[in-house]
This record gives structure tokens, sequence and C-alpha cells, in this order.
């Protein structure tokens, strides 16, 4: 059973069929943007959420602070292991030379246009337009005018070897980024709707606002590296035989405080009977997770392969710590985790790999 973006997160806009295509931009931009956070120097503190650039009616915003996470060791942690890989595409000194000198916050929205969902994004940091557009250059990326402002054009198929696709105003798989001024970058998956986020840059029409009670949930987690907020659902079943209640609106934050990673969810649905159903899928999978891992710890000779056991007792531990209940209308789900003990699972992760490649 395959699931779209807005239907794990229950995020919809108005008439979202079930069943439609994945949003590979959402899953490719966050990815890449977060590797891009954390290769990059940061220093100046960002707020917790900024939601300047982003249409005032996205119905799905997501915010990262990348101040806020190379601050503390787990982000720093993350940043030396995605900057040290040899091969790694996210080396700052790669990002400097194109005109990125570093990023400290990054927002994305997804607004209804056309009938279609379309992505926004705003970066912001410090960057040399001029160097960005002689890399475009040397990459050969298109680039489109909107009035006064250029923007290079990004295949994503291409990038990620799925296919050859030309380029076209509203191909989505194609992202469309311009940096607007030096401290900048303003991005949206369908050309028709730059004139949205440069009027939302500028103040010619309103950004978006974040809601009060996400800024609070996000204190959950102390100073929080990710919040998310979506709303404008509209409850379906999913088509592959289980019935999955999509909930109303969306709370998520993610951050580290005191030493712990703090992960919150909140999902507030049209009745209880749909926040408890949601509640007893999530009880199953980990019920699933638990039992499948624990019954893959021998090798071919029937005895326990310590390595395996190892692992397996791991995943049971933070399986044990995701703490999650169903109350009234609204499902909510917590994770803290020593940030010590990811470090030495990444640390450890990395040990095997380079084993492997010796």
């Amino acid at each position: 059973m395959e699931l779209t973006f807005r239907q794990q997160t229950g995020c919809f806009p108005k008439n979202q069929r079930v069943g439609a295509k994945p949003n590979i931009l959402m899953k490719k931009t966050i990815l890449t943007a977060s590797g891009a956070f954390l290769a990059c120097a940061v220093t100046a503190v960002a707020g917790p959420i900024n939601g300047k650039g982003i249409p005032a009616d996205a119905f799905i915003v997501g915010h990262i602070d990348c101040d806020a996470a190379v601050k503390t060791p787990l982000g720093r942690e993350i940043k030396r292991l995605i900057t040290a890989t040899p091969d790694s595409n996210f080396k700052a000194e790669d990002f400097k030379k194109k005109g990125i000198a570093q990023v400290n916050d990054i927002t994305l929205g997804s607004v209804l246009s056309g009938g279609k969902d379309v992505l926004t994004f705003v970066v912001r940091g410090q960057f040399q337009p001029e160097l960005i557009y002689a890399a475009a250059a040397k990459d050969q990326l298109k680039i489109v005018n909107v009035g006064k402002h250029r923007f290079a054009v990004v295949n994503l198929s291409q990038k990620m070897n799925m296919k050859n696709t030309p380029v076209s105003d509203t191909n989505s798989d194609h992202v469309y980024f311009c940096p607007i001024d030096t401290k900048t970058i303003i991005g949206v998956s369908d050309l028709k709707c730059a004139n949205q986020l440069i009027a939302a840059h500028s103040g010619a029409a309103k950004s978006y606002m974040p809601p009060a009670a996400l800024l609070t949930y996000g204190k959950n987690t102390g100073t929080p590296w990710v919040l998310a907020y979506g709303t404008n659902a509209k409850p379906q079943a999913s088509s592959g035989g289980i019935e999955i209640p999509l909930p109303k609106t969306l709370f998520v934050a993610l951050g580290e405080h005191a030493g712990q990673l703090k992960s919150r969810v909140a999902l507030d649905y049209n009745s209880s009977a749909e926040a408890q159903q949601f509640y007893d899928t999530v009880h199953m999978v980990l019920s699933i997770l638990t039992s499948t891992m624990a019954s893959q710890v021998n090798d071919p000779d029937g005895k326990p392969d310590p390595a395996k056991v190892k692992s397996a007792d791991d995943l049971k531990k933070i399986i044990a710590a995701v703490k999650h209940s169903a109350k009234d209308k609204r499902y909510t789900l917590s994770f803290d985790w020593p940030a010590t003990e990811l470090i030495r699972l990444i640390k450890e992760a990395e040990n095997k790999k380079q084993k492997l490649l010796q």
C-alpha cells in the first residue's frame, strides 16, 4: 500500500483525490535543504519560524531552523557525518564557491493553484547572486525571467537519474529558484506562482503567519529544529485495504533540549473514534517492527548473531521510547531519546560502512 505525502500526514487540499502522484518535489527539496543547512557554516540566530515570502494561503508549512540544529551536539555530529564523507555533495567549501556562504533557516509551504498543489520555499542566509548564476550557467541550467527577477531551473528527475524530461513552466519534476537578494533565495515548483512569492517577499502581498498554537507546541522540544503545520484536511480512507483515518490538522515539532532529542506530533481528527483508530494502527506497526526484528537475529545455522541481536535490542529500546495516545479527537506521539545514544548509533553505522569499503 503506497500513500502520498498528504495521505501520510493527513494534509489535503480540498478535493484532493486518494492515490494521487506523490509529491517528488516536496520530498527531494526537503532532503536537499536538510543536507545543505547542515553543510553550511551558520552563525546568526534564526527565529523559531519565519513565514515571510511564503504565500498567506499555504495549507502546509514546514520550517527548518538551521542555526538551532547545529548549535547542539547531535546537530554538529550529523553535520560532521555529512560533510566528512569524501564524496559528499554537501561540502561547505563547494557551496561557498557557488555563492552560498551560509544558510540560517528554510521555510517550505504548499499552496493550491489551478487545482493542484505547488511547493514554495524560502532559504535565508548569506548569498552571492552573481556566483549562484555563474554556477547555474556552468551546470547548464536554463534561466527564465519573471519580471526583473531571474529563476534558474533544476530538473529533479535528471538529478535523481529517473528520466530525461524537458523544461516546462508547469512540469512537476522541476523547481525554479531565484537569489532575490543577498540574504534570500526563493523557489517554486510552478513558475505561474512565482509572482506570489515575489509579492509576499516584498511585502506587496501578505505572507504566511504561523498559528500561535504551533509556536506554543514547539516549546515542548525546547528550541525546535523543525516545525510543521498542516490544515484543510479532508478525511479519507486509503485504497490499499487498510483504512487509515486522516486528520484535519497536523502539528510537528523536533528539537534537542537538555541532551535529549525530542519529537512531538499531534493530529486532530473529526471524531474520537478516528483518533483511536489511528492509535491502533500505529500500535500495530510498532508491534510488527519489534517482532520482525526479534525473529531475524539468528544466522542460517540457527545460532544468534551478536551483531543482529545488538541491533534488535537497540530497535526495541527506541520503539519502547515512543509514547503515543488518543484522547478525545486528538492523537499525540512523543519520542525522547538521549542525544549521546543517537551519536553512538551514527558512529557505529559509520564504522560499519568504512569496514565494508575496506
